[in-house]
C-alpha cells in the first residue's frame, strides 16, 4: 500500500543519510595516499547510487492486479471478461501464487475488455459469500454476473494460457460491440418489453430448461436400462465361456496322462 511504501522509503532515506555520514572520507591520518582517497570516494558514490535506485524501484512497484470490493465491483467489472482471485492474507496457497498472479495482472493491464482482479476475503466477507467462496484461493472467471470456477494449475504459464481462452469480449448490455447482429436485435427487442412481458419470457425460458432436463433424464434412463441388459448378457456369456475353458483344460490334462 502507499502508506507502507512511504514508510519503507522513509526508512531507506534515513539509511541513505546515515550512510553518507558513515561513509565520509576518513581522517587524513588514516588515508596515506590520494589514490586510496579516490577509491573511498568512488565506493561512497556507488553505495549511495545503489540506495537511490532501490528507493526508486520500490516507488515504481505498483500492482497491476485490480483490487475489487463490494463498492467498486459493478463499476470496474461492467462489460468485461474477468479473472479474479479470492484470497486471504493467512492463506499459504494464496501467497505461493502471488507473483504468478501479479505477472498475469501486468500482462493484461492494458486490455480494455478484460480484468485480472483480487478480492481480500478478510475484508470483503459479503462479496466472497455472494460468490459462494468456501476456501481460498478460489479463482473465478468469465462474465461478472455468471462466473465459473477455474480448477487448473496455478503457475503463470497455465494461468495465462487459460486467460487467453476465456478473457475474450462478452456480449452484454454493457458491451454490445461483442454481440452478433442477431444478439443485438434480440437485446433491442427485450429492452423495449414491459416488466410483465419480461417475467413471462423468463418463465417460458425456465420451462424450456426444465423440459430439456426432463428429456435428458429420460434418455439417460433408457440408456441405463440398455447398458444393464448388455452388461448382464455379457456377464452370462463370459461365465459360460470360462466354464467351457475349464472343462477343456481338464480334458487336455487327462489326455496327457
Amino acid at each position: 500500500s502507499i502508506s507502507v511504501l512511504f514508510h519503507n522509503n522513509r526508512q531507506k532515506t534515513r539509511i541513505f543519510q546515515d550512510s553518507l555520514h558513515y561513509c565520509r572520507c576518513p581522517h587524513r591520518s588514516v588515508i596515506n595516499s590520494k589514490k586510496q582517497a579516490r577509491i573511498m570516494v568512488a565506493l561512497q558514490q556507488l553505495y549511495c547510487l545503489l540506495i537511490i535506485l532501490s528507493i526508486s524501484a520500490s516507488a515504481s512497484t505498483a500492482s497491476s492486479v485490480v483490487e475489487l470490493s463490494e463498492k467498486n465491483w459493478d463499476n470496474l467489472t461492467k462489460g468485461k471478461s474477468i479473472f479474479v482471485k479470492f484470497c486471504a492474507k493467512a492463506c499459504s496457497h494464496c501467497n505461493a501464487m502471488k507473483y504468478a498472479w501479479e505477472r498475469l495482472g501486468k500482462t493484461w493491464a492494458e486490455n480494455e475488455n478484460a480484468l485480472v482482479g483480487r478480492v481480500d476475503c478478510d475484508q470483503e466477507t459479503r462479496l466472497c459469500k455472494k460468490f459462494e467462496v468456501l476456501g481460498t484461493p478460489t479463482l473465478l472467471y468469465g462474465d461478472p454476473v455468471s462466473l465459473q470456477e477455474y480448477a487448473g494449475d496455478k503457475d503463470y504459464n497455465a494461468l495465462h494460457e487459460w486467460a487467453e481462452q476465456v478473457l475474450v469480449p462478452i456480449c452484454s448490455l454493457h458491451n454490445t460491440k461483442a454481440c452478433s447482429e442477431m444478439d443485438r436485435q434480440r437485446l433491442d427487442e427485450w429492452m423495449n418489453m414491459s416488466l410483465i412481458e419480461i417475467d413471462a419470457l423468463i418463465k417460458g425460458v425456465k420451462d424450456e430448461e426444465r423440459n430439456a432436463q426432463r428429456e435428458f433424464d429420460e434418455q439417460v434412463q433408457k440408456l441405463q436400462k440398455q447398458y444393464d441388459a448388455y452388461n448382464d448378457m455379457h456377464a452370462r456369456k463370459k461365465a459360460f465361456i470360462q466354464n467351457e475353458i475349464k472343462f477343456l483344460k481338464t480334458i487336455r490334462q487327462q489326455s496327457k496322462e
